[in-house]
C-alpha cells in the first residue's frame, strides 16, 4: 500500500528542501510508503488550483510550480507577477475614475477585467438613484459596489435628519424602517402584504417593489395595472390604434381616408379620371387628340408591298398612367403610379435615356429623326428619421408608405401618419434586409438580427435609398467606433 505525498520546495530555504526530501526517503525505508505521483482527470484539474492542476493557465509555456507567478501549490492565480494586467496597470480601464486596487471591478493585483460588478445594489446598477447626475462608482456616496445606498455622504438622508419622517413617532436609528444612518426611506416594512411578502405574487418575474403593480409596500396587490389608451375617441369602443381605412385627424378623432380624384388631363375642363377617348396623354397632365393613323391600302395590312402604314412610338403598356392605345411601338418611357391609393407620384427612378429612332416625335415639333434626350434628376427619397409615436414629417411618411406598398406589396394607407400599421410594414422591410440593415448594430449591443424595431433610421433609410435609386451609390452611413 503506498500513499502519495506532495512536497514544494519552490522559494522554500535550502534547508527546508533537504528536509522535505529526507522525509520522503524515510518514509519510502521504514514504513513501506512510497511517493506517487498520480495522473489528473480534468475534472479534477478543473477542481485544483492553478498552481497544481497540471495546466499552463497563463499562456506563458511554464506550468504550476515551474511558472514563476505560482509562490504556493496553493495559489489560485498563475499570472506572473509583473503583468499588463488590467487591475496593476495604473490605467482607468473602465473609465470610472477608479484604479486597479481601487476599482471596484478588481479583485486582486492579477485580474484582468476592471469591470465593475453589476448587482441589484445601488452602487452597482447602472442607475442614478440620487439624483446627483453620477452614477455607482462614479457617485461619491458609493464606497462599494456591494453598497445599497447611493446618497452622498453631505446629503441629510431621512434616517439622520432627526426628523419623523413617517410620523410612526420614531426617528432615525429608532424608527423599524431605517437600515443605517444612509439610509434615505424610513417608511416601515409592512409584513402581510403581497408587495411586501417576498413572493411573485403575480407571476411576472419581479417581487415586492420591483413589481411594476405595487405602489407601496402596504399594497395588498402585486397585479400590474394595465392602461388601455383609446386612440379615437369618437368610435364606440376602445381602439386600441387607428383603424384600416382610417386616419387620425386630431387627438382622439379619427376620420375616414378620402382618397382625392386625380385629374389626368390638366388641361381640360373638369377633372378627368382617365384619358377620354379619342386623345392621348402626351405629356405629364396634357391630353391632347390622337393622331390619324393612315389607313392601309391593298394588301399591305398583311406586310406586303402597298401598305401605307406606319409604326407608331408610345407607351404600351395599359397599367401606366401615360398608356397609348395607338402606338404599337414602346418608347421605354412608360410612367406608373406609386400609390394603391391613386396618388401619381412616380416610384420608379428614370434614367437618362438617348434614342435616335427617326420614327420618335416629340410633344415640342421636333425635326423627326433628331437625337431625343430625357433627363431626370435621381435623388433620395427619404432624408429625415421617422418612427411610431414621434411628430414626423407627414410629406416624409408618405413617401416611405408609397414605397413600401410598390416595392414590398404593403397595401398601407397612404396617410402621412406614422402609426403600428406603417411601423409593422417597416418591421417587415428590416427582417427582410436584415443583414444590410439590422446585423450592422449587432457589435454594438442590438440584441439580434432577428429583432425589429420598426424605426426608419440610419440603416432602414440607407437600404430604402438604395432600392429606390440604383444609380445613387449612397455609402453605408458611418458607424460609431467601437472601443
Amino acid at each position: 500500500m503506498t500513499n502519495s505525498l506532495f512536497v514544494s520546495h519552490k522559494k522554500l530555504p535550502v534547508y527546508q528542501a533537504l528536509c522535505a526530501i529526507l522525509l520522503m526517503l524515510s518514509l519510502n525505508l521504514f514504513g513501506g510508503v512510497g511517493v506517487a505521483f498520480m495522473p489528473v482527470t480534468s475534472a479534477e484539474a478543473a477542481a485544483l488550483p492553478e498552481c497544481s492542476d497540471g495546466v499552463d493557465n497563463d499562456g506563458d509555456g511554464k506550468i504550476d510550480s515551474v511558472d514563476p507567478g505560482c509562490e504556493y501549490p496553493s495559489d489560485t492565480e498563475e499570472l506572473d507577477p509583473i503583468t499588463d494586467a488590467q487591475c496593476s496597470d495604473g490605467i482607468d480601464n473602465d473609465g470610472d475614475g477608479k484604479i486597479d486596487s481601487k476599482d471596484f471591478g478588481c479583485d486582486g493585483m492579477y485580474d484582468n477585467d476592471e469591470t465593475d460588478p453589476i448587482t441589484d445594489a445601488q452602487c452597482s446598477d447602472g442607475i442614478d438613484n440620487d439624483g446627483d447626475g453620477k452614477i455607482d462608482s462614479k457617485d461619491p456616496g458609493c464606497e462599494t459596489f456591494w453598497d445599497d445606498e447611493e446618497l452622498d455622504p453631505t446629503t441629510v438622508a431621512a434616517c439622520s435628519d432627526g426628523v419623523d419622517n413617517d410620523e410612526d413617532g420614531k426617528i432615525d436609528a429608532l424608527d423599524p424602517g431605517c437600515n443605517g444612518i444612509r439610509d434615505n426611506d424610513e417608511t416601515d416594512p409592512i409584513d402581510g402584504t403581497q408587495c411586501s411578502d417576498g413572493v411573485d405574487n403575480d407571476g411576472d418575474g419581479r417581487v415586492d417593489m420591483d413589481d411594476p403593480g405595487c405602489s407601496a409596500a402596504s399594497d395588498n396587490n402585486e397585479v400590474d395595472v394595465v392602461v388601455v389608451t383609446d386612440v379615437c375617441a369618437n368610435i364606440d369602443g376602445v381602439q386600441t390604434e387607428v383603424p384600416a381605412g382610417m386616419t387620425l385627424e386630431s387627438e382622439g378623432q379619427c376620420v375616414d381616408i378620402v382618397t382625392p380624384l386625380v385629374d389626368v388631363c390638366l388641361n381640360l375642363d373638369g377633372i378627368q379620371t382617365a384619358v377620354p377617348e379619342g386623345k392621348v396623354l402626351e405629356g405629364e397632365g396634357q391630353c391632347v387628340n390622337a393622331p390619324i393613323v393612315p389607313a392601309s391600302t391593298g394588301e399591305g395590312a398583311s406586310g406586303t408591298s402597298g401598305s401605307s402604314s406606319y409604326d407608331y412610338w408610345g407607351c404600351t403598356d395599359s397599367d401606366a398612367t401615360n398608356y397609348n392605345a395607338l402606338a404599337n411601338k414602346d418608347d421605354g418611357q412608360c410612367k406608373f403610379p406609386g400609390n394603391v391609393g391613386g396618388s401619381t407620384q412616380e416610384l420608379v427612378p428614370v434614367e437618362t435615356v438617348t434614342t435616335s429612332n427617326p420614327e420618335v416625335s416629340t410633344s415640342e415639333g421636333e425635326v423627326l429623326g433628331a437625337t431625343v434626350e430625357a433627363i431626370s434628376t435621381c435623388a433620395p427619397i427619404l432624408t429625415t428619421y421617422m418612427r411610431y409615436g414621434r411628430n414626423n414629417d407627414s410629406s416624409e411618411v408618405k413617401r416611405l408608405q408609397d414605397f413600401l406598398n410598390v416595392h414590398e406589396g404593403e397595401t398601407i394607407p397612404v396617410t402621412g401618419y406614422f402609426g403600428a400599421l406603417t411601423k409593422n410594414a417597416v418591421e417587415r422591410y428590416q427582417l427582410k434586409y436584415a443583414s444590410e440593415v439590422l446585423a450592422p448594430w449587432v457589435p454594438y449591443g442590438y440584441p439580434s438580427i432577428e429583432t425589429a424595431t420598426g424605426y426608419a433610421y440610419k440603416m432602414t433609410l440607407w437600404k430604402i435609398n438604395s432600392q429606390w435609386c440604383t444609380d445613387l451609390h449612397a455609402p453605408l452611413p458611418e458607424m460609431p467606433i467601437l472601443p
